[in-house]
């Protein structure tokens, strides 16, 4: 366990959702939207900043163009953090978008803490928003950048919205 000393600085995020996203263009583009009631950002004394959410409902959600399935390796045993999922694919629903990409969701959405440095390269991304609209936009972003069509992205953004 990191001791007091180590943190710099804390600076409390109010209640909303947490979302976490990683995406290759015209690949594949995986997230987690975690529903919170308050987290926190440390600056640690090494520079590093992580996050800190002591209780959130998560739920993964992942878009893979047929390349990624070409592999027939499960979402757990992918080496591009862009198709990476911790998760299998019995774990998942499978709803086709168009006709270059699936949309994947966790079926369940799981209670836990998080606890994570946050990224430093353009490959991932995290971001708090407060409410539903502000997650949307942030969902939508993520979509275009997979590279999904505007119906696509509609599509899909209706699916992750009504499963929340």
């Amino acid at each position: 366990m990191r001791g007091a000393a180590a943190i710099a600085a804390v600076e409390p995020v109010s209640p909303g959702y947490l979302i976490e996203a990683s995406v290759a263009s015209g690949f594949a583009g995986v997230f987690r939207i975690s529903k919170h009631a308050g987290a926190t950002r440390c600056l640690l004394l090494t520079g590093k900043r992580e996050l800190h959410v002591a209780a959130a409902r998560t739920r993964w959600y992942g878009v893979y163009s047929r390349r990624v399935f070409a592999d027939a390796w499960e979402p757990m045993d992918q080496p591009n953090p862009a198709a990476y999922l911790p998760l299998r694919f019995a774990e998942l629903d499978r709803k086709p978008i168009g006709e270059r990409f699936t949309l994947l969701i966790q079926h369940a959405v799981r209670s836990m803490a998080i606890r994570r440095t946050l990224p430093h390269d353009d490959g991932e991304t995290v971001g708090f928003v407060a409410d539903a609209k502000e997650l949307r936009d942030a969902c939508r972003r993520v979509l275009l950048a997979i590279d999904l069509g505007r119906d696509e992205v509609d599509a899909c953004l209706a699916l992750v919205m009504s499963s929340l």
